[in-house]
């Protein structure tokens, strides 16, 4: 049999269905079953069948190749099926059939969770079986989930086995779910452990399971027939008025799903039992198979208590079941009724002894004279207590004998657990350290992810959630480019793995600097830098760390004087749409919209303006702390038909630099008011000055202004040009970039 990967589920393609999927007559035609055979065996409606197709057929299914495989796995004989004929209510099915049906519909759609029913919250028919949901969603055993003793399925393993039942293909399947859960193997670990605790959703499969291997529909016959493999000696030594009582604690101790009461009505020789649902125990573990599930566990439960009291009392025969009320519905109530047990009398040895007696007293007194009344109700009373002695004595020593039997098995038992415990400890510590050093193994792997990747995904793989099924968002965020400028230059003649080193150096600085303001690496593009931030004070902070880390790495590598690394930095702050863009065997997480494209033109700006960083008015507008900001421009650059104002940053400058660019900031604004109304042989003369003054302070930090006002007269220059040569006929302030 294929059992599939831990990822899929169970697989049943390649094994033959091992019972006749439904009943025919002797010329080999579909008849209908009898209301026992039903019951027994033939326990799946048509309805159910018709409903999964019609739903499969709904999804995309090809229903003749699905039938196809199903008449291919069916046994031999009369039994192949069209689709006519699974699309008929009337039919009925074995439980092994509709399992088929259910695991070759899942495994054409391409979904284990595939189910009928997948898209609401009704409840389904009674025909409709827990495992056609899939995985488990609860724990199987162990953990807060757990609501019933394994004692009876380990009965029914048993019991069926002995009749040479094979479960090895129940126990895989059981495997396959539970590894989905846990690392704790069923079949290797459970099974050998009759009291482990079982959550009521796994009880459900197993039993539902059960009812495939057998070919036995009814659940109240399984466990009578296995009834025999329920050990319940050593509660017989209870004296018989305290039975039902230690039956009551019996049966609410073994679960967690009801709630057990019973009024022992002694002088009638019945007892009422009154079941539940326990206040602790969650509906939700069933889901819409509340149905089904439930009848599946009454039935357990009736057939179980009635051989249970049979059992208790000794009794010759079981007890009859009458007024049975709520099954199904988890409110159940019934009777069991047993005939008086009669105590047995030893009439045989009792009527030889007083033979006996007589004789004895006939030769007695005719020899001795002595009274005979006397004599004979002497030996009568003497023969008689010693017989009803002897029984007492044998009654009790029978008990004896078979709690001390008890003791002995629950003692070899307990020997044989605490071996089975000292080797699953042995076997979970040597579990854990292959869990702990998969975990490490696993944290170096995502850690190494991290650096090549987003940092939000690896934390979202490390949650056990899939990137690649991340819908489109709409975020507003920052969106921040930074580029080295003439790189190409700066790098010749260079060795070109030292400049790979200097490069990974010139990165793992700047990355720190957005790191440590809560940024997002979005990409590494050649020689720049993409980060998105969801705070734009945040996003500041960062640039300004990055320009000054810069001015660290300058002084102390060897790009230094005129091959000192100069970058640019443009930020803009937006909505953009983020999501996975590409195939699907390439993909990049990545966002998109205007502002990305907004924030890459400012940092191409920066060459221009021969500033550092340069920041969009609407980025400007969002920032809460105090920042040394200065109006740089109003552009349209390439692209874009609405202008927009620019700002230059300049915190990262020393202290005297700033004050010398605040005190200068005055004339800046009167000459920028001039060049934008057209004055440009003005606004020349005022920018001349300002560089003049600027130049006196021999302060290297503000390389960048002269930068800027140079680039600022010789375009007032070429304006003043181009107007004397009439080319210039319009001027509306605004400075077009032609250029990217």
């Amino acid at each position: 049999m294929g059992s599939g990967a831990i990822g899929w589920g169970i697989d049943v393609e390649g094994r033959p269905m091992r019972h006749c999927p439904w009943p025919v007559t002797g010329e080999g035609r579909y008849r209908e079953p009898s209301p026992k055979e039903i019951e027994s065996v033939y326990g799946i409606s048509g309805r159910a069948v018709a409903a999964t197709l019609r739903y499969f057929e709904a999804c995309g299914g090809d229903t003749p190749a699905l039938v196809e495989k199903l008449n291919r796995h069916a046994p031999k004989g009369p039994y192949p099926a069209s689709p006519v004929d699974l699309l008929d209510d009337s039919r009925w099915y074995t439980n092994e059939y509709y399992f088929y049906l259910q695991m070759f519909c899942k495994k054409a759609v391409g979904r284990y969770d595939w189910h009928v029913g997948e898209d609401g919250h009704d409840q389904l028919p009674v025909y409709h079986k827990i495992w056609e949901k899939g995985f488990l969603d609860h724990l199987p055993y162990g953990g807060p989930d757990r609501d019933s003793t394994f004692s009876m399925l380990c009965a029914i393993f048993k019991g069926y086995g002995a009749r040479g039942v094979n479960f090895s293909d129940l126990y895989e399947w059981a495997d396959l779910l539970c590894r989905h859960q846990g690392a704790v193997s069923f079949r290797d670990e459970i099974v050998k452990m009759p009291n482990t605790w079982l959550s009521s959703e796994f009880w459900y499969y197993l039993i539902e399971f059960v009812k495939i291997v057998t070919n036995e529909n009814s659940v109240f016959a399984i466990v009578e027939a296995c009834f025999d493999y329920y050990d319940l000696e050593g509660f017989s030594f209870a004296p018989d008025g305290m039975l039902m009582h230690v039956l009551q604690y019996m049966l609410n101790k073994s679960t967690r799903a009801y709630h057990v009461e019973i009024d022992h009505d002694r002088r009638r020789h019945r007892a009422r039992f009154r079941l539940s649902r326990h206040p602790a125990w969650d509906p939700a573990k069933t889901g819409p198979y509340y149905a089904a599930c439930t009848l599946s566990g009454d039935q357990a439960i009736l057939a179980a208590y009635r051989l249970v009291v049979q059992k208790f009392f000794r009794l010759d025969l079981p007890p009859r079941i009458s007024g049975v009320s709520g099954m199904g519905t988890g409110e159940v109530a019934f009777t069991l009724q047993w005939d008086r047990r009669v105590v047995s009398v030893p009439f045989l040895q009792l009527l030889g002894a007083n033979a006996l007696m007589v004789a004895v007293y006939l030769g007695a007194g005719a020899l001795a004279g002595v009274s005979a009344p006397f004599l004979f109700l002497a030996g009568v009373f003497a023969v008689n207590f010693t017989i009803a002695l002897f029984r007492v004595y044998r009654h009790y020593a029978n008990r004896i004998a078979i709690l001390k039997d008890h003791l002995e098995r629950v003692l070899a038992d307990s020997r044989e657990r605490v071996e089975q415990a000292q080797t699953m400890s042995a076997e979970l510590l040597e579990e854990k350290k292959q869990l702990v050093a998969e975990r490490d193994e696993t944290a170096r792997r995502l850690r190494i992810t991290e650096v090549y990747t987003r940092k939000s995904l690896v934390e979202m793989i490390a949650a056990g959630n899939d990137p690649t099924r991340i819908p489109p968002q709409d975020r507003e965020i920052g969106v921040l480019f930074a580029d080295i400028r003439e790189f190409t230059r700066l790098s010749e003649n260079r060795d070109p793995i030292r400049i790979v080193e200097l490069l990974n150096d010139f990165f793992d600085r700047m990355n720190r600097c957005i790191i440590g303001e809560n940024g997002e690496i979005d990409k590494l593009i050649g020689d720049g830098i993409m980060a998105l931030f969801n705070d734009p004070d945040a996003c500041l902070r960062a640039a300004v760390s990055m320009c000054r880390e810069l001015r660290t790495f300058n002084g102390s590598g060897p790009f230094s004087g005129d091959r000192a690394l100069s970058i640019g930095i443009g930020i803009n702050w937006g909505h953009v749409v983020a999501g996975n863009i590409g195939s699907q065997s390439k993909m990049d997480y990545t966002v998109i919209g205007d502002i990305v494209n907004a924030a890459s033109r400012l940092e191409a700006l920066t060459r221009h303006y021969g500033v550092p960083l340069i920041i969009s008015e609407e980025f400007r507008k969002r920032l809460c702390g105090n920042y040394a900001v200065a109006f740089l421009d109003m552009v349209q650059v390439k692209g874009k038909k609405a202008p927009v104002a620019i700002y230059e940053v300049y915190d990262h400058l020393g202290p005297d630099a700033v004050a010398c660019k605040q005190e200068v900031a005055g004339d800046l604004e009167r000459a920028f008011a001039l060049y934008r109304r057209g004055a440009f042989d003005e606004a020349e003369a005022i920018y001349g000055r300002v560089r003049g003054q600027v130049a006196v302070t021999a302060n290297p930090c503000l390389d960048d202004t002269l930068a800027t006002l140079d680039f600022y007269i010789r375009r007032c220059r070429d304006l003043g040009r181009r107007r004397d040569e009439q080319v210039l006929s319009e001027w509306d302030g605004v400075f077009h970039f032609a250029i990217k």
